[in-house]
C-alpha cells in the first residue's frame, strides 16, 4: 500500500491507464458488415442456425443497410433486433427518405426562384449552366 501511495505522489497515475484507452477502430462497422453478410445469406433462402433474436438482427441489418449500401452510419444490429416493429418501420422509412427534411413546397420554391433567374441565352452546347 505504501508503494502505491508513493507512486501516486510521484505522478505515476496522472496519465490515463495504458491499454484501457478506447480504441477507435472499425469494429462497429465490421460487425455491421458481418451481420449484413449473414442477413444476405438468409435473404437468399438459406437456413442459418442462430437464435431467433440473432436471426432478426441479421435480417433487419441486411434490410436496413441495403437501402444506402456503403453507409454504415446508424443503429447497431443489436439495436435493430431490440426495436419493435413500428419503430423499425419508422427507421426504414427515414433511411429510404435519405434524411432529407425538405418538403415538396420547399422544392417548388427553390425551383421557381431558380427559373426566375435562369437565362436561356446561357445554354451552352446543349447543357444548361447555372
Amino acid at each position: 500500500m505504501n508503494n502505491i501511495l508513493k507512486d501516486i505522489e510521484n505522478g505515476k497515475y496522472d496519465a490515463p491507464p495504458k491499454g484501457k484507452e478506447k480504441a477507435l477502430t472499425n469494429k462497429g462497422y465490421q460487425r455491421k458488415k458481418d451481420w449484413y453478410k449473414i442477413g444476405e445469406v438468409m435473404s437468399k433462402g438459406h437456413k442459418v442456425k442462430l437464435h431467433k433474436e440473432s436471426q432478426v438482427a441479421a435480417r433487419r441489418t441486411y434490410e436496413y443497410y441495403s437501402i444506402d449500401h456503403g453507409n454504415w452510419e446508424g443503429p447497431s444490429p443489436r439495436e435493430l433486433s431490440k426495436t419493435n416493429k413500428e419503430k423499425y418501420a419508422q427507421l426504414l422509412a427515414e433511411r429510404r427518405q435519405g434524411g432529407l427534411d425538405i418538403t415538396l413546397e420547399q422544392v417548388q420554391q427553390i425551383l421557381n426562384e431558380h427559373l426566375q433567374t435562369w437565362d436561356p441565352e446561357q445554354e451552352i452546347g446543349g447543357t444548361i449552366s447555372f
